[in-house]
């Protein structure tokens, strides 16, 4: 988060009403940031895309710094929570079944060149009422 003070510092290089300065964080001193700028946000909230440019701020001028990084612990439940759905999606699709037999049709015969009749069961995930 920028202060009021580097607000006003910041005016002619940045958008007015400046807020926070979103990027990666490239060299940190005693006096300054150095970031590999990804966004700004003003005060009312809009937002300007950079494309890594990189940019210098005293560190007078920042108040807050917040550092955010992937949860450990998430990104393996979200893992989890993927793989468990692809498994559901298989079983209920009884592709793991092993059930690919084809039944012939021994009420029709076949007729002419093409090949007999055949019936192929297919089950509906849906109930009709």
């Amino acid at each position: 988060m920028v202060t009021d003070r580097g607000r006003v510092a910041l005016n002619e290089r940045l958008e007015p009403e400046i807020d926070e300065l979103r990027g990666t964080l490239v060299r940190k001193t005693d006096s300054s940031y150095t970031l590999a700028m990804k966004q700004t946000v003003t005060l009312r909230r809009t937002t300007s895309t950079w494309a890594g440019e990189s940019l210098s701020v005293a560190s007078a001028f920042v108040g807050t710094v917040r550092r955010r990084e992937l949860s450990r612990s998430r990104s393996w439940l979200v893992a989890g929570g993927a793989a468990a759905a692809v498994v559901a999606f298989i079983a209920t699709r009884s592709f793991l079944d092993g059930n690919t037999s084809v039944e012939t049709d021994p009420s029709k015969p076949p007729t002419g060149p093409g090949p007999a009749s055949v019936r192929i069961p297919v089950s509906f995930p849906f109930r009709s009422h």
